[in-house]
């Protein structure tokens, strides 16, 4: 009964363990692409016959390559070679590999080939491909090997598939957004890429050991501002002209106001002000808190106007639907008027949106200090920090005497008169400071050691630069309100 089984079954057995010995010898999917080594495969169209030989016999080259030493070779750094092994013929190199990518690869007969080069931007030249068969060595009449015979086709584009995405449309960021998109076939693809949409770039990428091993795209998107999304296509097409679209959509941003100034300060005359509204909606409205401040629209630019004013007074504008508001503050005075309030008396130097000060009108005239160091005293903006850095200083009403002249008007419970700050000084001009030298409480930045900023003011031009701290200048003292 046994010997009746076998010979039943093992003709079938014998023809599956053969079939399945064929396929596992004749298959490579080393790349996730089948390829038949022995399968015989025509030619393709555009097939040429050359024999290459060496340097020392004439050198034939295939576009800058050339064999020497057995190898295929070309330029370092423009040409790469990998090795398919033992195939039919040319038609069997049909797809690019993955990896075995070298400058060199070694010559034999019956192998396949591909090759690449990554042509010269200087030159104009592009990148190129080629599929390449050595079919014999070329052998010389002493025997020794001095080049060989192949097939090539340029240029090869490499596999017939169409992309795979695995999606068919996007949504990127509003801010702007990168995406990284490798594709879902395995191998290499040689393809163009483009967008209809000016907000999108499209770049190739790999995943592999070197960057023309493509397989993938880098979609980049600017920002869109806009409420509304904005749409686009992204077309891939292979060297074989088989496309793939990908339907890509820029987020619209949240709806937003910004406004060029957030704090606005005026003094106590009729004002008006415009400022620039930066948003992404067609239709916003603001209101005002107070009827003495009043606001009209025209595109993106709100004007505020303020009635005359005998008292200190705010008002805010808020913007419908949204945080954003603007906040007016309005001065009982203006510019030159006289100021005596809690023990601080002086004339009104300046009223800005963030800074409002008076100065003292007894002028001393006074030495920077009298020893040479760094203070820190660096701000431009910021006399009362400077004021500080000086003040934390042993013996500083000594060696500073410009410092100690301001410090000296805060008596009988009044604080905070100061040396200005050089940006501070400016603002007194032309008006209040003119035909003479003044110091500001600014050290120099390039010599701290040795120099402070002074300011001066003569036929509409203003005069700033850094001199020797041992001079004695004019010196008048601000304070803020």
């Amino acid at each position: 009964m046994r010997n009746s089984f076998l010979r039943k079954w093992l003709p079938t057995l014998f023809a599956l363990a053969i079939l399945t010995c064929f396929y596992a010898c004749s298959e490579d999917t080393s790349d996730g692409i089948s390829v038949d080594p022995d399968k015989k495969v025509p030619d393709p169209a555009g097939t040429i016959q050359l024999s290459m030989r060496n340097s020392d016999n004439g050198q034939t080259e295939l576009d800058n390559i050339y064999i020497e030493n057995e190898n295929f070779r070309g330029h370092e750094g423009v040409h790469y070679f990998t090795s398919l092994g033992p195939v039919n013929g040319l038609g069997n190199v049909a797809h690019i590999p993955t990896s075995g990518w070298a400058s060199s690869v070694a010559v034999i007969p019956g192998h396949g080939y591909v090759a690449y080069s990554a042509g010269d931007s200087y030159w104009g030249t592009p990148q190129r491909w080629y599929r390449i068969y050595v079919t014999d060595y070329i052998v010389s009449t002493s025997g020794g090997i001095i080049g060989a015979k192949v097939k090539y086709q340029a240029p090869f584009k490499g596999s017939d598939e169409v992309i795979d995405l695995g999606m068919k449309e996007i949504t990127l960021n509003a801010k702007g957004d990168t995406i990284a998109l490798p594709f879902k076939n395995s191998g290499v693809f040689l393809f163009h890429a483009s967008t209809d949409c000016p907000q999108l770039s499209v770049a190739k990428m790999s995943t592999y050991d070197h960057s023309f091993l493509t397989n993938g795209i880098v979609i980049t998107s600017e920002a869109n501002n806009s409420d509304t999304p904005i749409e686009g296509t992204v077309t891939l097409t292979t060297l074989h002209g088989k496309k793939t679209t990908l339907k890509v959509s820029i987020a619209g941003a949240k709806p937003f106001i910004d406004v060029s100034q957030n704090k606005i300060g005026l003094d106590k005359e009729i004002n008006t002000r415009t400022i620039t509204i930066s948003t992404n909606t067609k239709e916003w409205e603001a209101e005002s808190s107070e009827n003495w401040c009043t606001i009209s629209q025209n595109g993106n630019q709100l004007t505020i106007r303020t009635s005359a004013s005998t008292v200190d007074r705010t008002a805010v504008i808020r913007f419908k639907g949204f945080d954003t508001k603007i906040t007016v503050h309005q001065s009982k005075y203006a510019v030159g008027d006289e100021f005596n309030e809690d023990g601080v008396n002086g004339v009104v130097g300046y009223i800005g949106d963030s800074l409002r000060f008076v100065f003292c009108t007894t002028i001393s005239k006074e030495i920077w200090s009298t020893e040479y160091i760094s203070t820190g005293a660096t701000s431009r903006t910021d006399g009362e920090y400077n004021m500080a850095q000086i003040k934390k200083l042993p013996y500083w009403e000594v060696l500073y005497p410009a410092f100690y002249y301001c410090e000296q008007l805060n008596t009988n419970g009044v604080s905070g008169w100061y040396l200005p700050a050089i940006d501070e000084l400016e603002k007194l001009m032309p008006r209040f400071i003119s035909s003479s030298w003044f110091w500001s409480s600014t050290e120099d930045d390039k010599s701290p050691e040795n120099n402070a900023h002074q300011i001066y003011y003569s036929y509409g031009y203003v005069y700033n630069y850094p001199i020797s701290k041992n001079n004695a200048l004019d010196v008048i003292a601000i304070h803020k309100f």
